[in-house]
């Protein structure tokens, strides 16, 4: 997926991926192609790594996530991609549900939902 951050990155992306590239591999620095898009600017990639499941949520080495190397890097819509997409998952959890783990917990009845 790595060789997608070059010119018609999204057609090659999307091939990669019809041909079984895993969306979330990680290069030997740890990053993922979602890490890799949002620290090169590359919103439209990087959107069209959203749209395909790519989780924003893996940390590279450094402890940074792609959110984080957007900043770094200064991309600001960037930024706002990823800002929108971690606020678009946020609206689909059920009230009081903060994380995946407290939406599992709600989802199997294992846990008390508080506000």
């Amino acid at each position: 997926m790595f060789a997608s951050n070059s010119p018609a990155r999204s057609g090659v992306a999307r091939h990669l991926l019809a041909e079984g590239a895993r969306i979330e591999a990680r290069n030997l620095d740890g990053d993922t192609s979602l890490m890799r898009a949002a620290f090169g600017g590359h919103e439209a990639l990087v959107q069209l790594l959203l749209d395909l499941g790519a989780s924003r949520l893996p940390k590279d080495s450094a402890g940074d996530d792609a959110r984080a190397l957007a900043v770094k890097a200064g991309h600001v819509g960037v930024v706002e991609r990823l800002k929108t997409a971690e606020e678009a998952e946020a609206a689909k959890r059920p009230v009081g549900c903060s994380t995946v783990g407290d939406w599992l917990l709600h989802a199997f009845g294992l846990g008390a939902v508080t506000k």
